[in-house]
């Protein structure tokens, strides 16, 4: 679930015109997750198309318990398809997306704002090529999926931003959705484009129907065109995709540092340098827009280079060049009441916002790779009211509590919530993490303090 609170977009009218959007079409309302920041644009389904000369463009867990699951997942992955276009490996694909993004125009037929769009790599297919994320950041825009087919450059364009992929086993899941109607359109990459696979939508058919125990209508659901229930329509999915093995693409680097990435011109610099010319300015640069940050540190995160952390009174940013790709991170707002807490695993490269609520809290796990920002885990609980805002009680007389998990969507499951982050747990064991504050790094050793604009230049010069 997008949880981390970033900067709000442009109007959604210059996102599109910029990055040259054609508003899919709305798919059909289910007849019997994902989380997404809603707005009143409507729900819409994906759609293929284009070359790179073209002008233009941009729930799982059941109540089986943990071994049952897993064997689940291991059907899934002994049968997954990892067929796909094959890319000779002397394709020159950064040449290839460098082009495609240098002629895509506006509906007008004239250059884009590049500032609007977040772009970002993910690897669908099992092969060393990458597939390129363009997304507009904006729910109405959706996302451009683009990978290379005999030579060129062809696209898909998601309803709306719900982006989530098992890597290398070729399944990409656009899992949305909007004022009750969700989907989850599935597809994979063939020998010549992009092709849906069978897919499915489900949502609140009939207001005035079947009522689950915290009073809600129960939804619908569809598979491939056919009526389901619940149970067939999570079991037709995890076969089809294996939600657990899957993260959500979040965010990327801006249009100027991808470019600068494909055309070569970031090669051989070292990361002191890219970050010094970060902090000179103390302007980080999103999809959003620029971010003044006067307090820097430098943090190891994972494998590679070390990141830089960048923080002023309201939020941070985490920058991270690594293989000639800069990443700058969207601005994350410290939270004003302090239930809020964010942790930096040096180790593994995890970062954790927690969230605690009156009503609930929220657990999200990201990692920053290929340039992009990935959501690895997410899960929430919330109290169970009533369709009068009052709390549902159990047969002991206490409040009920729904868990979830973005495997699930709205299907409460507590055991897939306790698994989701047992295995989470156990990713980071031995791991001990630091907590980004407003001036410091704290953790079990000690308080890094930031340093100032002039201190971080001293010591990346050094």
């Amino acid at each position: 679930m997008r949880r981390f609170h970033i900067l709000a977009a442009a109007g959604i009218s210059l996102i599109l015109a910029a990055c040259g959007v054609q508003t899919p079409s709305a798919p059909a309302a289910a007849q019997t997750e994902t989380p997404a920041a809603g707005n009143t644009e409507a729900a819409a389904t994906g759609k293929t198309g284009g070359t790179a000369s073209a002008a233009g463009a941009v729930q799982q867990a059941s109540t089986e318990k943990t071994g049952a699951k897993e064997a689940a997942d291991a059907a899934a992955s002994a049968t997954a398809d990892t067929d796909g276009p094959d890319v000779p490996a002397d394709t020159d694909w950064k040449k290839l997306y460098l082009d495609f993004l240098n002629n895509m125009r506006d509906p007008d037929g004239n250059p884009y704002d590049p500032s609007t769009c977040s772009l970002g790599f993910i690897y669908v297919n099992n092969d060393s090529v990458p597939e390129m994320v363009i997304s507009t950041m904006s729910e109405a825009g959706g996302n451009l999926i683009a990978g290379i087919f005999h030579g060129e450059v062809r696209t898909y364009q998601t309803a709306r931003l719900g982006l989530r992929y098992v890597e290398k086993r070729n399944i990409i899941d656009n899992a949305d959705g909007h004022m009750g109607a969700y989907y989850d359109e599935l597809l994979r990459m063939g020998e010549d484009d992009f092709e849906p696979l069978p897919s499915g939508t489900y949502g609140f058919q009939d207001p005035s129907g079947t009522k689950d125990i915290a009073g809600n209508t129960q939804m619908d659901y569809e598979w491939d065109g056919k009526s389901v229930s619940q149970e067939q329509y999570r079991e037709n999915l995890e076969k089809a995709f294996n939600t657990r093995g899957a993260v959500s693409w979040e965010s990327g680097m801006t249009m100027d540092d991808m470019k600068n990435y494909l055309q070569g011109s970031t090669a051989g610099k070292s990361y002191k340098d890219v970050y010094a010319d970060i902090v000179r300015t103390g302007i980080i640069k999103d999809a959003y827009g620029a971010n003044d940050y006067t307090g820097f540190a430098l943090q190891q995160a994972g494998s590679g280079n070390p990141v830089l952390i960048a923080v002023n009174d309201n939020a941070f940013s985490i920058v991270r060049y690594d293989d000639g790709m800069l990443f700058q991170g969207p601005a994350w707002y410290f939270s004003q009441d302090g239930n809020e807490t964010i942790l930096l695993y040096p180790k593994t490269g995890y970062v954790q916002n927690s969230t605690k609520r009156p009503d609930g809290s929220s657990e999200n796990w990201y990692r920053m790779r290929n340039g992009s920002l990935e959501t690895v885990m997410s899960c929430w609980t919330e109290a169970l009211t009533d369709s009068d805002g009052n709390p549902i009680n159990g047969t002991d007389g206490l409040p009920l509590t729904g868990f979830y998990t973005a495997e699930n969507g709205f299907w409460s499951d507590e055991e897939a919530y306790r698994s989701a982050k047992r295995r989470m747990e156990l990713q980071v064991q031995g791991d001990s993490p630091l907590r980004i504050g407003k001036d410091l790094l704290s953790g079990k050793d000690g308080v890094q303090s930031c340093l100032s604009r002039t201190q971080m230049l001293e010591q990346l010069e050094n």
